[in-house]
């Protein structure tokens, strides 16, 4: 909704009055054109007067911005309103002038119903002068969001307001209060309104790109799912401490989730939301520091992925994972395999994973597995050469329509794509530059 009010009418509000409280266009003060919106009330019994508009049903998030012109304050001790934001009878969040001083202050209702208040500005608002003001609020519970504009600079901002609404479900100019005096004038206003955006996964697809960077932030890159990936977005902090990471579907519950090998050899599972976001860090395991892992369905009938991993002496070991949370015993599963860098991946798509070491040299060797935890006898086969200049490598499923494939990590910091399709590779297309400070996930 905007109206400049050129006109002449209130269209798009609903207009409360009584007493001496009036509502109306005016030509006596304009920010633009020869009229704006004017809301008077008075110190007398039974004054009362606001302008309201309402919000589409389901409204989570809105935003209003215009221009406002206090020439008349009111009585101290009360305050004149700019903005106010509902869901039904409660007074979600508003900014006002305090009539004490004329400083801008916002005050938010708390689930228990008491009013909790914040200073915004510290200098007196000037009266008969037009000032730019917008506000846009965000009910989410305990995690809602205000944001707050005077005169073109951000006054306050804050995700974790406090709040028992979930919707929103109009924003009023004025006040409900009787004696609430003030004149108020206000003009070029813009309302708008949106429902709360659908919840979705932090790790949306099996082709995103997940990466710690230098400061321990952890960020996704989602896959557009046309070869290319799409703004980054955080999704946690404080992982300075990971040496890999791996994200797998763990649990088996359609949402991804990240297995983190730490520094310190901690071993972590970190089951995704639906809703995004983590479920609190479980410990599955420690003195992981000396073994080199892999993730993914080794084992074609387990309900859940598991991890292969080589410790100190090359012995390679399969931990099952029988629960979708914790690691069962450890089976042996071969040996000679130290100093090889581990991906596990179905790369001739026959339905069993299989893995790709890539050794000193540069060549990747292909292990075709059974699907029930061994190697396929026979030969070896060299799938690749000169990878020695990739210093990481991450499965992916459907970075392009329908594609499998590797996203890699060049050490020159670029990082590409490497489609492949029942064992042939496809063209490699760069898909980034400047990855080197980055810690991939696989």
């Amino acid at each position: 909704m905007a109206n400049n009010f050129e006109s002449g009418t209130l269209n798009g509000f609903s207009s409360t009055t009584g007493g001496t409280g009036t509502t109306e266009v005016s030509s006596d003060q304009f920010h633009s054109g020869t009229c704006s919106a004017h809301v008077h009330a008075t110190a007398d019994l039974g004054s009362v007067a606001n302008l309201s508009t309402p919000l589409p049903a389901g409204t989570a998030t809105a935003y209003a911005d215009g221009w406002f012109n206090i020439t008349q304050a009111g009585v101290v001790g009360n305050n004149v309103p700019y903005l106010r934001f509902f869901s039904g009878s409660i007074r979600v969040a508003d900014i006002y002038r305090f009539n004490d001083n004329g400083q801008l202050w916002l005050r938010v209702t708390a689930p228990d119903g008491a009013s909790v208040f914040t200073r915004l500005t510290t200098t007196s608002i000037t009266l008969n002068a037009w000032h730019h003001v917008a506000m846009r609020t965000t009910a989410n519970g305990a995690a809602s969001t205000v944001e707050v504009w005077f005169d073109g600079a951000q006054v306050y901002s804050s995700n974790q307001v406090v709040s028992a609404a979930t919707t929103l479900d109009r924003v009023q100019l004025g006040a409900e209060h009787n004696r609430q005096m003030g004149d108020t004038y206000v003009d070029d206003l813009v309302i708008k309104a949106s429902p709360r955006a659908a919840a979705t996964p932090s790790i949306r697809s099996a082709a995103d790109v997940l990466a710690v960077g230098s400061d321990g932030t952890l960020w996704n890159y989602p896959a557009t799912g046309q070869g290319s990936l799409g703004a980054r977005q955080k999704i946690g902090a404080g992982w300075a401490g990971l040496a890999k990471g791996f994200i797998t579907d763990w649990n088996s519950d359609g949402t991804h989730d990240v297995i983190a090998q730490w520094k310190d050899g901690r071993l972590s599972f970190y089951a995704g939301r639906p809703e995004g976001g983590f479920v609190a860090a479980r410990a599955i395991g420690t003195g992981w520091g000396g073994y080199h892992i892999t993730v993914g369905d080794w084992r074609t009938a387990d309900q859940f992925p598991g991890i292969l991993a080589y410790d100190a002496s090359g012995t390679l070991w399969y931990y099952g994972n029988s629960a979708g949370a914790s690691l069962s015993p450890r089976i042996k599963t071969g040996s000679g395999w130290g100093g090889l860098y581990l991906t596990m991946t179905d790369f001739d798509q026959d339905g069993a994973q299989d893995l790709l070491a890539k050794r000193s040299d540069g060549s990747l060797i292909l292990y075709r597995s059974t699907g029930t935890g061994g190697f396929v006898s026979g030969a070896r086969p060299t799938v690749g050469t000169g990878w020695n200049s990739i210093s990481s490598i991450t499965a992916v499923e459907g970075f392009t329509t329908g594609s499998s494939g590797l996203i890699t990590q060049l050490t020159d910091g670029r990082l590409a794509h490497y489609p492949f399709s029942r064992g042939t590779w496809g063209a490699r297309t760069i898909i980034g530059t400047g990855w080197s400070t980055f810690n991939v996930l696989r």
